[in-house]
């Protein structure tokens, strides 16, 4: 009997890990976030860092097979980059990675409370509606989805140094009791 257990308790774990997890290929990066929807430049940067051939703000239609992406992927669990061919996303949806893909996929994004893309552009222009990039990755869902729950924990697109000032300078609550009364004071951390 606790050999059985034991087995069934493998092919649990086994069968969970692969439903719950993808191999991204050798040219897809998982990143903590996307760089900042409001800064190119910092887009063109790592566009170059990560030797994407053709220029992200080219407009000719035959340097469009490897351009810079970044988007959350088909699980909206996570963050992806990569070179890809830019495609046409129709209004109403979000450009998604999807697994085993050499380029954006969509996902639909009318049920948003507001900044869903309501003209069609291209998958390497979707730092121009920064809703598509903001995940709940907790609740694997996109931020702006009106049924997507926000009491979890969300992951934002903010930069590493812009987490330390925050760290810095975020308060704590101090609860001291003295003689039965709570007093409140506010201290750095």
């Amino acid at each position: 009997m606790q050999i059985i257990l034991i087995i069934l308790g493998l092919f649990i774990c086994i069968t969970w890990k692969s439903c719950n997890s993808a191999v991204l290929p050798k040219w897809v990066y998982k990143v903590d976030s996307c760089p900042d929807p409001e800064d190119i430049d910092q887009w063109i940067n790592t566009s170059k860092s990560l030797n994407c051939y053709h220029d992200l703000m080219s407009t000719d239609p035959n340097e469009q097979a490897s351009v810079y992406h970044c988007m959350p992927s088909i699980y909206l669990n996570e963050t992806v980059e990569f070179c890809g061919k830019s495609v046409p996303i129709a209004p109403g949806f979000c450009p998604i990675y999807n697994y085993g893909s050499t380029y954006a996929t969509y996902k639909n994004c009318l049920d948003f409370t507001n900044g869903c893309p309501t003209a069609m552009f291209h998958s390497k222009n979707v730092y121009q509606h920064p809703k598509c990039l903001k995940i709940n990755r907790i609740a694997r869902c996109f931020e702006a989805q009106t049924d997507c729950l926000q009491s979890t924990v969300t992951i934002s697109s903010k930069t590493t140094t812009e987490k330390r000032q925050r760290r810095l300078t975020s308060t704590t609550s101090v609860y001291t009791y003295v003689d039965g009364d709570t007093k409140n004071k506010d201290s750095a951390v």
